[in-house]
C-alpha cells in the first residue's frame, strides 16, 4: 500500500517539546482517512499542492500532533486543563499564538472535553465532528455539497473549511472568549470558567448596535461599553492584538510589544459599573459624591429613580443646550444621520419636542454623525480625555448657568421687579383719576380762574337782600 502512494504524500512525524506539553508539527498538513479507504493509516497532505476528497480526518494524539499556519503565527492542537489529579486531566482542541506565548484564543469543545489525549477531527462536506473514540463531542453542520473539501489554518488564526464554491465553515464564526483582528462578532464572547479552565464561564460580552454589554451569569448588565472597541488591523510585520473577556468579566485589549500589554480595559473604577448612578445622573470620580444630577434635573423623591424634572418639562420652546465635555454617552440613543454635523443635529433636536439631548458621534475624530435621546438618560460618566461632547436641552425655567443662558434667579428677579412696577403704575393711575374727579366737582360748583398756573375756584358771595350785582363779592379758594 505504501508503494502505491505519491512520495510527496508521505511525511515523517517528528516529536517536539512544547511549552507545557509535547507537540508534533504537521506544518500545514492534514491527515486523510476515509478518502483512501484506510482504517488506521493517516496521511499528511500539503494543502497548497494537493486537492482533497470528500472527507478529511485530523488526528490529534497524546504525541501532540499539531497544525501550524503557513507563517507559523498560529498553531492548532490539543491542550489540557490542569487539575490536582493527572488521571482527571481534560483535553481540548484549540488554537493559540505560536509566535507569542498565550493561552488558547479559540476552543472547539470547551464544554465537552476529551477523556483522553487523543481526538479525531472528521471534516466532510456535511459536518465537522470532533470524536472521542466513537462519541461525537462537538459538531458543526455544513452545507451538503458533492464536492471536495479543503481545511486550512490561516495566518490570522482562522481555521477554514471550504470547497470550490467558497467557505463552508470557519472558526471565526464561532468565537469563544477572544476576538481577533478580522473576526466579526456575530455571537457573544463567553469568558473561561477560570484562568486554566476553558469551559464556559459566568460572563458574556454582547454587542448591540454601537455599544457592548458585559452580563453576569444572570444576564444582568455589569458594564456598558460605548462605543464598541474596534481592533486595529494587523499584519505579520507589525504586532498582534486581541480583545478578550477574562474570568472576572473584564474586557481587555491586549497588544503584543515584546510581551502582552493591556492597552485598554473595560473596568477601571466605580463609574464603569452600569448601576452606579441612577437615571438622569452622571458619574465623576473627581466629585464627591461621584453621582450628581444633570443640569435641569433634581433628586427624585424616590431614590432609586435618580433625578427628575420637578418644576418644568422639556417642551417645544427651548432654545438653549448645556454642553458636557469628555463624556461617555448615555444608553438608548438613536442614530439619526451619520453625515449630520453639530449644528444640524442641534436643529433636529430643537424641532423634536421629545428630544432631551443630542451628540455628535465622531466629533472627537473630526467627523460627524447625529445621535439623539428621547427618553431618560442613563449610564453617563465623565473622562479626563477622549470622551464625547454631550448637549442637554434645558427647559426655559431650569437652572441655566452656563454661557449666555439666563438663570432661574435672574428670571425670578425680572418677574418680581416687573410686578412691583405694574403695581406702582396702577396706583398712580388710580390716584390721578381721583384727583381729576375732585377737581371736576369743584369746578362745576364754583367755576375756575387760573392764577400763577394754579387752578382756583371762584366762590360767589351773594346777599339775598341785595338786588342785581351791586352787593355781589367773590372769594378765591385755592384748589
Amino acid at each position: 500500500m505504501r508503494s502505491q502512494m505519491p512520495e510527496e504524500m508521505i511525511t515523517r512525524l517528528e516529536s517536539k517539546e512544547g511549552r507545557d506539553w509535547h507537540r508534533v508539527e504537521a506544518r500545514d498538513l492534514l491527515f486523510i482517512g476515509s478518502a483512501l479507504r484506510l482504517q488506521h493509516l493517516f496521511l499528511l497532505l500539503l494543502l497548497a499542492s494537493l486537492p482533497l476528497s470528500l472527507s478529511i480526518s485530523l488526528r490529534f494524539s497524546e504525541n501532540n500532533e499539531t497544525l501550524v499556519s503557513p507563517g507559523k503565527l498560529f498553531e492548532m492542537g490539543l491542550f489540557r486543563s490542569p487539575t490536582r489529579f493527572p488521571e482527571k486531566y481534560r483535553w481540548y482542541l484549540g488554537i493559540w499564538y505560536k509566535k507569542f506565548p498565550s493561552k488558547a484564543v479559540w476552543v472547539a469543545n470547551r464544554d465537552h472535553p476529551l477523556s483522553s489525549p487523543t481526538g479525531i477531527l472528521n471534516i466532510s462536506n456535511s459536518n465537522v465532528d470532533l470524536l472521542d473514540g466513537n462519541v461525537v463531542l462537538w459538531r458543526k453542520n455544513l452545507i451538503n455539497r458533492d464536492s471536495s473539501v479543503v481545511a486550512e489554518l490561516l495566518d490570522n488564526g482562522n481555521f477554514v473549511v471550504k470547497d470550490p464554491t467558497g467557505v463552508l465553515w470557519q472558526s471565526f464564526d464561532s468565537p469563544t472568549d477572544t476576538l481577533l483582528p478580522g473576526m466579526i462578532l456575530n455571537a457573544n464572547l463567553i469568558s473561561w470558567a477560570s484562568s486554566e479552565d476553558p469551559s464556559s464561564g459566568a460572563y458574556t460580552y454582547e454587542i448591540i448596535g454601537q455599544q457592548g454589554f458585559i452580563h453576569d451569569a444572570h444576564q444582568v448588565p455589569m458594564t456598558r461599553i460605548f462605543p464598541n472597541k474596534i481592533l486595529p488591523s494587523t499584519t505579520k510585520k507589525t504586532f498582534s492584538t486581541m480583545l478578550r473577556i477574562d474570568e472576572y468579566g473584564v474586557l481587555q485589549l491586549l497588544v503584543w510589544r515584546d510581551k502582552w500589554h493591556i492597552d485598554w480595559i473595560s473596568h477601571v473604577d466605580e463609574c464603569d459599573e452600569y448601576y452606579t448612578c441612577g437615571l438622569n445622573m452622571f458619574c465623576d470620580m473627581n466629585l464627591s459624591p461621584i453621582c450628581n444630577c444633570i443640569k435641569g434635573f433634581e433628586p427624585s423623591d424616590k431614590p432609586y429613580r435618580g433625578c427628575e424634572r420637578k418644576k418644568t418639562q422639556v417642551s417645544c420652546v427651548e432654545k438653549e443646550f448645556w454642553r458636557m465635555t469628555n463624556m461617555k454617552l448615555p444608553n438608548f440613543g438613536q442614530q439619526i444621520d451619520t453625515k449630520m454635523g453639530v449644528e444640524d443635529c442641534k436643529e433636529r433636536c430643537l424641532k423634536d419636542c421629545n428630544c432631551l439631548a443630542f451628540a455628535n458621534m465622531d466629533s472627537q475624530n473630526g467627523g460627524s454623525g447625529c445621535m439623539v435621546w428621547l427618553h431618560e438618560l442613563h449610564d453617563i460618566r465623565s473622562y479626563k480625555t477622549k470622551g464625547f461632547d454631550f448637549y442637554i436641552k434645558l427647559p426655559v425655567a431650569a437652572d441655566l448657568v452656563e454661557g449666555n443662558n439666563v438663570s432661574e434667579t435672574t428670571i425670578g428677579l425680572i418677574v418680581g421687579v416687573s410686578t412691583l412696577l405694574l403695581i406702582f403704575i396702577v396706583l398712580l393711575i388710580y390716584k390721578t383719576r381721583k384727583m381729576r374727579e375732585r377737581t371736576k366737582d369743584l369746578v362745576s360748583a364754583f367755576g375756575k380762574v387760573k392764577i400763577h398756573s394754579h387752578v382756583v375756584a371762584v366762590k360767589p358771595n351773594c346777599d339775598e337782600n341785595t338786588p342785581n350785582d351791586e352787593n355781589q363779592t367773590t372769594e378765591l379758594i385755592s384748589v
